[in-house]
Formats: structure tokens, sequence, C-alpha cells
């Protein structure tokens, strides 16, 4: 239930340096394919950061959630 650990790891595979690695991304098996994927969907911020806040209401504790700024 380590949100804020996630949203780190999120946001250092999303930085811009990264994704510029395109062989790097498609040699990636399925199952770290999906895990990004899920992050994706996890930290998408529209509709208000929807899909966090249902995790986040359903998780149970202790719960460590990303800082609102």
């Amino acid at each position: 239930n380590n949100y804020h650990g996630a949203m780190d790891i999120f946001l250092g595979l999303s930085h811009y340096a990264l994704t510029k690695l395109k062989r790097t991304w498609k040699g990636l098996d399925k199952v770290a394919s999906q895990h990004y994927k899920d992050l994706v969907d996890l930290f998408l911020p529209t509709g208000g950061w929807r899909n966090l806040r249902k995790r986040i209401l359903v998780a149970s504790t202790p719960l460590l959630i990303p800082p609102c700024t």
C-alpha cells in the first residue's frame, strides 16, 4: 500500500530520457509491460486522479499516499 513509492517509480519511468529508449521498452517481457501499464492506469491525472482515489478508498492500513500539491 505504498502509493507514494509507486508514484515515484512511475514518474521515474515516465521521464523524457527513458521514454526515448524505444528498443529498451520493446524488449520488456510481458509481465513488466503489464506492470507498467497498471501504473499508468493508476496514476492517470485525468478525472482528478479518479483511479488512485478509488484504490486508496478500498486499501487497508497502513497506507502511504502521495502528497497533494
